[in-house]
């Protein structure tokens, strides 16, 4: 019984030891980069928008991590009218490097660099839009009436799926508009890559629209279409190639499909931030929050007398992109969405999908 028991305390402190060894590892590379004998070197180059100017005034940060969790330290300058920077960094061997383009608490670039040599450091930066874009457009219902009342942030991001950045005020808040009749609004910020807006209103659940500035002027024009808060029923109808309802069918493998249904980016933090901060809807009982859609798929491998797939969906009230995806791989189907994308969710709803 000793033994086992012994065994056991060995086995409980060596997982202690598993979950806190990251920790000691940080602490102490935090104390050697600190120590007056790490080498110090420069890291220096240029930040310029797509039209090839200087972007002075950004900060550019030289961040050191462990396994890209722990940050230990941030060395950064900010870049003067030519848009060139030099930083001073601290190096360590065992230690992954990552430098990025921040303005107003905006990451506009980032590059990761992981564990670099012992040298001089060199990266210069093409800033996708200008630094102070605007996203504007018009909030509708799902039949494109316009909507007031309506709270709306913006962000950006890097990439797709990519965590985004609200845009914020002087005071480090997010930014936000309440539409008028006319549902039109207008936000300012700094652009990475992708412009987003985000909506919310109780009555209506939430809403994204999202674009890049093409033509790099500072301007993108999104437009949100709104659906209705609640829970609906979302089915699939499954049409031919002469769109007629494919009915009581085992679908064959090449036809079978994953239709999902998701929101691009998550801001309900944002915009529960912005409602609390300012008491927007009164009556609203508990935070946007816990309106916010998730990502639903429906598996669609057969089909009733009507066309219809035999599994359906009952979903939070909002505006959902649609994607078709092969059940095998989760790769693009090759099946074509016939309704609306994205699909503002109001009532009950159909979705109809055509295949070869």
């Amino acid at each position: 019984m000793r033994a086992i028991s012994l065994m056991l305390v060995s086995l409980f402190c060596a997982a202690a030891l598993a979950t806190s060894c990251e920790t000691v590892v940080a602490g102490l590379l935090v104390r050697e980069l600190l120590n007056d004998e790490a080498p110090k070197r420069k890291w220096n180059g240029r930040v310029v928008d797509t039209k090839g100017e200087a972007v002075g005034g950004v900060l550019v940060q030289v961040r050191a991590e462990v396994n890209g969790d722990n940050d230990l330290l941030t060395f950064s300058d900010e870049t003067d009218n030519s848009g060139e920077y030099e930083i001073g960094y601290r190096w360590h061997k065992d230690v992954n490097y990552t430098i990025r383009v921040v303005y107003e608490g905006q990451t506009l670039a980032e590059s990761f660099e992981g564990k670099i040599e012992l040298k001089d450091q060199e990266t210069d930066f093409v800033l996708q839009a200008t630094l102070t874009s605007e996203v504007s457009g018009v909030v509708t219902d799902a039949d494109g009436n316009p909507l007031s009342g309506v709270v709306v942030v913006a962000a950006s991001a890097q990439s797709l799926g990519g965590v985004p950045s609200p845009f914020l005020n002087d005071l480090s808040t997010p930014k936000y508009v309440v539409t008028g009749d006319s549902g039109i609004f207008q936000i300012e910020g700094a652009i990475a890559k992708y412009g987003m807006v985000c909506a919310f209103h109780p009555d209506y659940g939430f809403a994204y629209d999202y674009d890049e500035d093409h033509d790099a002027n500072g301007s993108i024009a999104l437009s949100l279409k709104m659906g209705r808060s609640g829970n609906h029923e979302v089915k699939v109808q499954v049409r031919d190639g002469n769109d007629d309802p494919i009915v009581l069918q085992v679908l064959d493998p090449d036809r079978r499909f994953r239709l999902r249904l998701y929101e691009p980016w998550n801001l309900s933090a944002t915009i529960d931030q912005v409602v609390t901060s300012n008491d927007l809807f009164p009556g609203l009982v508990g935070d946007p929050s816990d309106q916010h859609p998730e990502t639903v798929t429906i598996t669609v491998q057969s089909t009733d007398n009507e066309g219809y797939a035999e599994t359906s969906e009952f979903i939070r009230g909002a505006n959902y992109y649609m994607q078709l995806l092969r059940i095998e791989n989760d790769q693009q189907a090759t099946a074509l969405i016939q309704s609306t994308n994205p699909l503002a969710l109001d009532d009950d709803s159909v979705v109809i999908v055509r295949v070869n």
